[in-house]
């Protein structure tokens, strides 16, 4: 019975110092940068991770409080052992040059052989950052080229806008007056010009009409005396084309 026991016991020990081995092994590897501080927030160990982005090596940091790794400006006011590094999404944290960087850091409890100990994780996400203002950068230039590019096409339809207005306007204006007075002239002496001149003037007035709706469409007029008459004309088209009020 006594040999089972020690048997068992053997066994059970051998299994956690592997289960701790593993556990050791996965926290030197991983991929962020492990801290454990014990109940007075001084640093018992670190990872190879935490030596490369805070720039010390283990011999430097162990015994020594855990806050050193942060600016004193982010040092929490409550203090307290658990508040030895700012708990956060992008919070600041400080290398050995000097220099600060923005982490994501988890902090949480964890019991073991030697008490209780504080495990603090660290996630670097400065280029993560660095790529967020990126890409709000990116998008903000975006949106003024896109401005750039609507206030170019704006002024362009003004512009042609304002000659089919003058030009072709003016000339199908010019050419309805000579019909109107050719039929004043000889329509009297000849019945069938009347019929041709009314038929011409017919047709000239559709087409400026339709030089009309071609400036309106481009440019309307409207839109020279602000958005709320813009929005009226645009209503007063409607209405007028559809037969909804």
């Amino acid at each position: 019975v006594v040999l089972a026991r020690v048997g068992t016991h053997l066994a059970l020990y051998g299994q956690r110092r592997h289960l701790e081995g593993m556990f050791r092994d996965v926290m030197e590897f991983a991929p962020d940068a492990f801290i454990l501080s014990d109940a007075q927030g001084r640093i018992v160990q670190i990872n190879a991770r935490a030596e490369q982005v805070f720039g010390y090596r283990r011999q430097e940091l162990q015994g020594r409080p855990a806050d050193m790794l942060q600016p004193a400006r982010c040092h929490s006011p409550e203090g307290g052992p658990n508040r030895s590094l700012t708990e956060g999404v992008g919070v600041l944290c400080l290398r050995k040059d000097g220099s600060e960087y923005p982490a994501d850091v988890n902090v949480s409890p964890m019991s073991t052989n030697r008490g209780q100990l504080w495990m603090a994780v660290v996630r670097d996400v400065s280029e993560r950052q660095q790529a967020q203002t990126e890409l709000a950068e990116s998008r903000q230039r975006l949106r003024e080229l896109g401005a750039q590019n609507e206030a170019a096409r704006e002024a362009e339809r003004k512009h042609i806008a304002r000659e089919v207005h003058d030009e072709l306007g003016q000339v199908l204006t010019a050419l309805r007056m000579e019909l109107s007075l050719l039929d004043m002239r000889y329509g009297a002496l000849a019945p069938a010009l009347t019929t041709q001149t009314g038929t011409m003037k017919a047709l000239v007035d559709h087409a400026i009409q339709g030089v009309r709706d071609v400036v309106g469409n481009l440019r309307p007029a409207a839109l020279d005396m602000g958005l709320v008459p813009a929005i009226k004309w645009l209503c007063s088209e409607f209405s007028s084309r559809n037969a909804i009020p």
